[in-house]
């Protein structure tokens, strides 16, 4: 139930647990639209695979869930 750029994030998360995503970098990184950037990091939230962090008044990122790897074993 994932997408190829999905994939993507939960690799790029799983070899640096210490990642911080923002959904412009995700838009950057795959030359998508915000919303689908967005849509793509909502979609691992509800997979319970990342977390979103309010930083500031406007800026918000996406971390590793405590329970990341186990989660990823779900999807296999």
């Amino acid at each position: 139930g994932i997408n190829e750029r999905q994939a993507q994030i939960i690799q790029w998360v799983n070899e640096e647990p210490n990642k911080i995503i923002t959904a412009r970098e995700v838009e950057t990184w795959f030359g998508i639209a915000n919303q689908t950037a967005r849509n793509d990091l909502q979609g691992l939230m509800d997979l319970k695979l990342l977390e979103l962090r309010q930083v500031n008044k406007k800026l918000r990122v996406y971390v590793r869930t405590a329970d990341f790897d186990e989660q990823t074993k779900k999807l296999k």
